[in-house]
């Protein structure tokens, strides 16, 4: 308060201070608009790393899950959840059509059969891979799902898989259904008349 008494009385004796004082507002005006557009920046630039951390985070951790259950590791229960930086509507059958759309994304298990994208985000060469994609208009992200491409994920209850969804349980058919976020369970099938994996991918729906 001090020091605008002291500006304003030297306003009233220097006739100049009172002609330069609204120029001198404007660059201050000016500079704060700058200083309030870089910290806008710095913040947006901060949520878009902490976004992608979590993202990479939670991708691994299916993949890992995946790779667990699917070569005979153990079961697994885990939450699969993006927070604040998932997408309003998740759904792969209309992503390509809505791509520009910043509110849908898309997560799915896929089968690659370009041997350069397999070497590119796989540890090894191989000709067929599985993947895992998230698919958003600015941030796509693959990881390499260390499972056989025959995986079987089945979406009915049987010997195999059995319906739980008296439990709030629901099998999800990984391969045609896009990833939901949620609480999942993961187990192998133990039929040793099976010649290909089979993964009981339960969602919690409760």
């Amino acid at each position: 308060m001090v020091g605008f008494n002291f500006w304003w009385m030297k306003l009233r004796l220097h006739p100049r201070g009172q002609e330069s004082a609204p120029f001198e507002l404007l660059i201050a005006v000016i500079l704060m608009g700058f200083v309030l557009f870089a910290g806008f920046q710095a913040i947006l630039r901060l949520q878009e790393q902490t976004c992608t951390n979590t993202i990479n985070a939670q991708l691994e951790s299916m993949a890992r899950n995946l790779q667990n259950v699917a070569t005979g590791k153990g079961s697994a229960q885990f939450r699969f959840s993006l927070g604040s930086c998932a997408a309003k509507i998740s759904d792969c059958a209309n992503f390509s059509a809505l791509s520009s759309n910043k509110d849908i994304m898309c997560i799915q298990l896929i089968d690659s059969t370009d041997p350069n994208i397999c070497s590119n985000f796989c540890s090894s060469a191989r000709s067929i891979c599985s993947l895992i994609q998230f698919k958003s208009r600015d941030n796509p992200f693959t990881k390499c799902v260390d499972i056989s491409p025959s995986t079987v994920f089945p979406a009915q209850g049987s010997a195999q898989c059995p319906d739980r969804s008296s439990e709030g349980w629901v099998l999800q058919d990984f391969t045609s259904n896009t990833i939901q976020q949620g609480t999942y369970s993961f187990s192998k099938a133990t039929d040793l008349t099976a010649t290909i994996p089979v993964v009981c991918a339960y969602l919690n729906t409760g």
